[in-house]
């Protein structure tokens, strides 16, 4: 499953291209919304945490563009994490960014990581057959 992150005015940087700090925070905002429909908790936000994130950027957005459509496939589901592959490209299919990150469930009363529930990793794992 994919979603559509609208790309805003002040995400553009000096050169009218969507900024590296605003791709970041797109990606946050694309992941948070996969993670809310795959796990099927819409319109509550799943607790997480970003444990690792690597970014590869290939080639620019533009404010023009409108949106970007971000792409996400569990990878690898763990006791507490999953790993993500993550794509985002413009209207026109051009990739502008992969990245990977691992994100770990999150218990806001004690600040610490916990462990998947069941129904979680079912829909996680479900989640790792990637479309392409």
């Amino acid at each position: 499953m994919a979603v559509e992150v609208e790309i805003r005015w002040p995400d553009i940087d000096e050169y009218g291209h969507v900024s590296h700090i605003a791709l970041v925070a797109i990606a946050e905002h694309g992941r948070s919304r996969w993670l809310d429909a795959t796990l099927g908790i819409e319109p509550e936000t799943w607790p997480y945490v970003v444990a690792h994130l690597e970014l590869d950027f290939r080639a620019p957005a533009v404010f023009v563009d409108r949106w970007l459509h971000c792409d996400f496939t569990a990878q690898r589901v763990g006791t507490t994490s999953v790993t993500l592959r993550e794509r985002y490209t413009r209207p026109n299919g051009d990739l502008v960014m992969e990245a990977e990150s691992v994100i770990v469930a999150w218990d806001k009363g004690s600040s610490a990581s916990r462990p998947l529930s069941p129904e979680e990793a079912d829909r996680l794992t479900a989640a790792a057959t990637d479309p392409r």
